[in-house]
């Protein structure tokens, strides 16, 4: 269909109301996209969704329970922050976001359409959306205006900014972008009336959402460039945590205890796994069960995990490329949380398929990575997708091991730690503390690895 306007993010539940707003909105010239209309026959629904999302110049989300509680829906949303492609929240039924949604959606701004009355409601609306799509005839209104996004130049419609994807985006970017897309609609007050203005955030509008960060006192979930395509490292500060399963929470294997407190040094960690695209670009091969564009390398040995790292270390001297130790993985998944998950407890399809690929939404198989929520220092698919090497020795339980987070030599069979849960574990196999053991020469389509390496410090010389 090429480049709209406006993509239309729904529920399957939705799609009346969806319907409705789009025949008011495409009456007016507003060209709009919307599944599964404009879904071309023999495409996958997934590739042909994020295409339309990264094409369109906003996007109407028409929000609902059932919305609230879609992973699809929010894998949309995700997209839509991704590519800096604003975000039309308009509520049809008085909900509040789920705390995935809110991650997202916290510092937008509502307006509320009763569905019984939505045709009017919207022709109300349209002339707004018209203005900050540049589509509008003659000046804008003035309360329109949103600092860093609004109306183009007359007969211009107005796209975002293209930008190289990095993927993990950190808490502090997705903020700012999140900031940067308000929509001039006015906050719904508790009472519903929503005709009480409200003035956008313009301070955060002025931080650039894709800024990778410099190498000057790096906080928590900090961004930096690696030395191939797509590889961004997220800053994981110095810090002590309690590592393995505590006797009074969920149940827990034998090998996650006893609970230990574990102080660690600076370093920072991929955010992502490592892709295919990567691991060919180094080793010349995809050993992957399961290839494709995007998607976690596996079926990868401990050992050839090893010389992937060796590589980038000829490639880029001084860092410390290599596989993280199963303390430092721990300590940064939980990012200072100290439940099963770095997201709480809640294992619900709704709140965890917001933030994992495991046995209920991933059909069984690997996904693209970066897809899901990211942790609070930035980090994605730490739960689920693939388990991922660590450098220790596996040992039966958590006696003994060291307090200051370093590897664990291994024991006489050479096993090695796997972590995170894959796409075919249950939720107590992708909690924090849960742990698996592998030979190191051995190959699985479930495992695959990231890497962590040493800081810089202010003068740019590594930690």
């Amino acid at each position: 269909m090429g480049f709209t306007h406006l993509f239309i993010a729904h529920s399957s539940s939705d799609e009346d109301a969806a319907h409705r707003m789009l025949r008011c909105l495409e009456s007016e010239g507003i060209r709009c996209w919307i599944a599964p209309r404009d879904i071309p026959l023999g495409v996958q629904w997934a590739e042909a969704i994020l295409d339309a999302i990264e094409d369109s110049s906003a996007m109407l989300l028409v929000f609902s329970r059932s919305a609230n509680a879609s992973p699809q829906v929010l894998r949309e949303i995700e997209r839509a922050v991704d590519r800096r492609v604003p975000i039309y929240p308009v509520k049809i039924e008085d909900v509040e976001p789920s705390r995935a949604m809110e991650y997202y959606l916290s510092s937008h701004q509502w307006k509320k359409v009763d569905p019984g009355h939505l045709e009017e409601r919207m022709e109300e609306l349209i002339p707004t959306i018209k203005s900050h799509l540049g589509l509008a005839e003659g000046p804008a209104v003035e309360e329109d205006r949103i600092e860093g996004w609004g109306p183009a130049g007359p007969g211009e419609v107005r796209r975002p900014p293209r930008r190289r994807w990095v993927p993990g985006a950190a808490v502090a970017a997705a903020a700012a972008a999140t900031a940067a897309l308000l929509f001039g609609f006015g906050v719904l007050p508790p009472s519903g009336d929503d005709s009480a203005p409200s003035s956008p955030d313009t301070a955060a509008v002025e931080q650039p959402a894709d800024t990778l960060a410099q190498p000057a006192r790096p906080s928590a979930g900090d961004l930096f460039e690696g030395p191939l395509p797509g590889m961004v490292f997220a800053h994981v500060p110095a810090g002590s945590f309690t590592m393995g399963a505590s006797d009074s929470g969920p149940p827990a294997d034998s090998d996650e205890l006893p609970a230990h407190r574990v102080e660690l040094g600076a370093f920072e960690m991929m955010t992502t796994e490592v892709t295919q695209e990567m691991w060919v670009e180094v080793m010349g091969e995809n050993p992957s069960y399961n290839p494709g564009e995007g998607m976690p390398v596996e079926s990868v040995s401990w050992s050839e995990c090893r010389r992937f790292a060796d590589s980038l270390n000829s490639r880029d001297p001084g860092r410390g490329y290599r596989l993280p130790t199963e303390a430092e993985w721990e300590y940064a998944c939980r990012a200072g949380s100290d439940g099963p998950y770095f997201w709480g407890a809640d294992t619900t399809a709704a709140v965890m398929g917001g933030y994992c690929w495991y046995s209920a939404n991933s059909e069984g198989r690997t996904h693209p990575v970066g897809l899901k929520s990211p942790n609070p220092w930035g980090l994605r698919d730490m739960a689920g997708n693939v388990l991922e090497w660590c450098a220790d020795g596996y040992h039966p339980s958590h006696r003994g091991a060291p307090d200051d987070g370093s590897a664990r030599p291994p024991t006489a069979d050479s096993t090695r730690v796997v972590k995170g849960g894959s796409a075919r574990n249950s939720p107590a196999g992708c909690r924090c503390s849960a742990r698996s053991l592998y030979p190191p020469g051995g190959q699985s389509p479930g495992i695959g690895f990231r890497l962590v390496r040493s800081p810089l410090e202010p003068g740019g010389e590594p930690d």
